[in-house]
């Protein structure tokens, strides 16, 4: 996959994140405090998408310095196929401490 591709993959997610953020604005701040569900279902999910909003902005980031795809232990290239289900990945599966047998078979 090129650059350009990631770069789209990337901004679609980041979209997608600000928007459920956005929803969440919307909600009247009274319900919010006094609901438990949205303390405990709906808080941690906008939190989540704030970070990872972050992390997907130092992907881009990565991009225009050409270090997108590179893990940062041992310096090779993170397989598309990890890049496509997880593009902020800054460690490969092995130096992430993720470990399979037989890595091709997982495909």
């Amino acid at each position: 996959m090129s650059k350009i591709d990631y770069k789209l993959i990337i901004e679609r997610q980041i979209m997608e994140c600000e928007e459920l953020i956005h929803k969440s604005e919307l909600c009247d701040s009274d319900v919010k405090a006094q609901s438990f569900l949205f303390q405990r279902l709906e808080k941690p999910r906008i939190d989540v998408a704030k970070s990872r909003i972050n992390n997907l902005k130092e992907a881009l980031k990565r991009i225009e310095l050409d270090r997108f795809g590179i893990c940062k232990t041992c310096k090779k290239k993170i397989p598309d196929r990890d890049l496509l289900s997880s593009p902020e990945r800054i460690f490969c599966r092995p130096c992430s401490g993720y470990e399979v047998k037989n890595y091709e078979d997982t495909v």
